[in-house]
């Protein structure tokens, strides 16, 4: 799954009379992981950047944190949790940072994010 948003309700929309829709409707709110594979021993977390910054880190440590609090992965919540960040590029000492947190960190080199970041680097 793309794009998924997680935890329940914004606390600051409890209350809110939401009659005749669904309450998922508040969740726009609400932070979204990258990407969530579910197999059947274990749920992957997976924040994709261009190039790894520790913001990735953060981000997947809390986003592993509202697991349990989003309804849609009631079924899941059990299983084991692996936290990917997958980068076009990551140098030694980030990579070792992310291992030190439980963090993977898989490179990915499509030519058009090589091409992105060489014009960056310009």
């Amino acid at each position: 799954m793309f794009n998924v948003r997680l935890g329940g309700i914004p606390a600051k929309m409890e209350g809110v009379d939401i009659s005749g829709m669904s309450s998922n409707i508040f969740k726009v709110f609400n932070r979204y992981v990258d990407a969530i594979v579910i197999l059947p021993d274990r749920l992957l977390l997976i924040e994709a950047k261009i190039l790894a910054d520790l913001g990735a880190v953060s981000q997947l440590e809390y986003y592993a944190g509202l697991i349990s609090s989003s309804p849609e992965l009631a079924a899941y919540v059990a299983l084991p949790l692996e936290l990917h960040i997958v980068t076009v590029s990551a140098d030694p000492s980030f990579v070792s940072f992310a291992a030190s947190k439980q963090i993977n960190i898989d490179i990915y080199r499509p030519a058009y994010a090589v091409e992105y970041l060489t014009t960056l680097l310009k």
